[in-house]
């Protein structure tokens, strides 16, 4: 609608409401058909209707834009709602991630801790076994042979032969 156009309908609308306004509260109002038009110069009539569209009034266009502007309001409200749930969403994802990869490594040490462990009881026993063996090899090696008989002391003598060529 153009602007012309849209005065043209303001003033036709206006019009309208003067006749309206003009023939209910005339003192002669007569319920002739053929006197409703008498005295009407604009060639307007009652029965006319006038195809425009009124513009919107203040209160109605403010209602209008304080509605529009909520909801630009809310949609941003929600957007930064939504993008800092995103972005916690993705901190507590990397939180997550990071903490599972301290749990793998913490894991990891005590695996290897664990390792450690055994590899250390192992050796321990192993010297154990040793320290007996020499315990043992010692008190042979320490065995007097002059009160036994030739048979034992055969036996004695090459099991002191055998500790002492493992020795060397």
């Amino acid at each position: 609608m153009t602007r012309g156009n849209k005065n043209g309908c303001i003033m036709a609308t206006r019009r309208i409401k003067e006749k309206k306004s003009n023939v209910a509260t005339s003192a002669n109002v007569s319920h002739d058909p053929s006197s409703r038009n008498e005295g009407e110069g604009d060639n307007v009539s009652l029965g006319t209707n006038v195809e425009c569209e009124r513009p919107i009034g203040r209160k109605a266009e403010k209602a209008k834009r304080k509605i529009k502007d909520g909801l630009s309001e809310d949609a941003v409200e929600l957007m930064k709602k939504k993008t800092e749930s995103l972005e916690d969403a993705r901190i507590q994802g990397e939180e997550l991630v990071r903490l599972e990869h301290e749990r793998v490594e913490i894991e990891r040490r005590k695996l290897h801790l664990q390792e450690l462990d055994r590899e250390e009881k192992l050796e321990i026993k192993k010297r154990k076994l040793q320290l007996q063996e020499l315990d043992r090899e010692e008190r042979i090696m320490m065995i007097d042979t002059t009160m036994m008989s030739d048979l034992q002391k055969q036996y004695w003598n090459a099991r002191q032969k055998e500790i002492l060529e493992s020795k060397l």
